[in-house]
């Protein structure tokens, strides 16, 4: 599950970074508007599909664990990625898409 979680991460980042690069390219005028909005759709559904795994992968991971410890009656550990847990990071790192 670690290997699996960590791809479905770099997948999440990959996806968030483009979509900051579109905001660039979209606020340069570079790109049509229909173009800009329809990377727009497909990268906004490939994050969501990418989050999904992400919360599914840390899922199991934590399953995997709770299994090691059978005396375990918590959640399981966060998942921390850079010094962050990384599904809190998850809740927020988009919200400057609002004001974008």
């Amino acid at each position: 599950p670690v290997l699996e979680v960590m791809r479905a991460i770099s997948s999440r980042e990959a996806a968030h970074s483009r979509l900051r690069l579109l905001e660039k390219v979209f606020a340069e005028g570079s790109m049509a508007l229909a173009r800009v909005q329809t990377e727009l759709v497909d990268i906004l559904l490939h994050l969501r599909s990418c989050s999904l795994e992400v919360v599914e992968g840390i899922v199991r991971w934590r399953h995997s664990v709770r299994q090691a410890d059978a005396d375990a009656k918590h959640a399981g550990p966060a998942w921390v990625e850079k010094g962050d847990n990384y599904l809190m990071k998850m809740k927020s790192d988009m919200s400057w898409l609002a004001d974008s």
